[in-house]
């Protein structure tokens, strides 16, 4: 980390770009953030108003390493959100001379797995959103194989937390307002508690070679779980048995204080 004094994050006003920023606060990085609010009540903090596709190669002047987490987890518009996004973001970057780059991809590039997906497996993106992910990873390893910086791929499943809004968010609301929960389809994914993920993200930017990428995974819990969990509660469920989409990955993972059975009744 010698010589990387000033750590730059797109999305920093998101559900992961927020808990990241406020974590690396903590452990007193300079920060450059990329958010329209000023999410951290601190002068030396350095804030872009700016949409991305807006910003100037001069925006990103200064900064040693930057994680792009601008973007949408949703297909609508995640072609010019995920890759389109990443290609300007990375052509400031480069002309800024930022010497590392970390992109937020996810593990369900890999597609519909029986078993945890290796870094090294086949690539099967079932919908916009994954294939978007795929052509903005295109674009890093692009820039890193010519030389243009030092970058890794981060490929994260999925995530929850005191802001997120996935499904173990959608649960945790239901179960607090006492409403009908319906599952709508059998499933096995992994989940990560966010602040767990500012630690694993924490562990790889000390890293003094990086990996081209990382899989981060988390707790495997699949739909008959998440039933056993909530009928122990006595709660309202309904369950459908069609089949959906399992995501899973094998990389880094942590030992968590916040499970998802603990989250939910928290």
């Amino acid at each position: 980390m010698d010589g990387y004094k000033t750590i730059g994050i797109t999305g920093a006003g998101g559900f992961i770009g927020k808990e990241f920023s406020n974590y690396l606060h903590q452990k007193n990085y300079k920060l450059v953030l990329f958010s329209e609010d000023e999410i951290i009540d601190d002068k030396s903090i350095k804030y872009i108003k700016k949409d991305l596709n807006q910003c100037s190669y001069e925006d990103f002047m200064g900064i040693d390493i930057l994680f792009h987490l601008a973007g949408t987890s949703f297909n609508k518009d995640s072609l010019v959100k995920n890759f389109v996004l990443t290609d300007v973001t990375l052509k400031n970057a480069v002309k800024a001379h930022v010497k590392r780059f970390f992109l937020a991809s996810s593990y369900a590039v890999y597609g519909n797995r029986k078993e945890p997906a290796k870094i090294k497996d086949e690539l099967n993106p079932l919908d916009e959103y994954s294939l978007s992910k795929i052509l903005a990873e295109y674009l890093l390893k692009k820039e890193i194989l010519s030389n243009s910086l030092e970058g890794s791929i981060l490929r994260i499943c999925s995530v929850y937390g005191k802001e997120g809004k996935g499904l173990i968010n959608i649960l945790k609301n239901k179960i607090k307002n006492n409403e009908e929960i319906k599952i709508d389809g059998e499933f096995e994914r992994q989940y990560l508690y966010v602040e767990d993920l500012c630690k694993i993200f924490g562990s790889i930017l000390k890293e003094k070679k990086l990996e081209p990428i990382y899989n981060i995974q988390g707790e495997r819990v699949n739909t008959k779980n998440i039933y056993s969990l909530l009928k122990e509660k006595d709660l309202k469920i309904s369950f459908e048995k069609t089949q959906k989409t399992n995501y899973l990955c094998e990389g880094l993972g942590i030992k968590s204080d916040m499970d998802v059975k603990k989250f939910l009744f928290s």
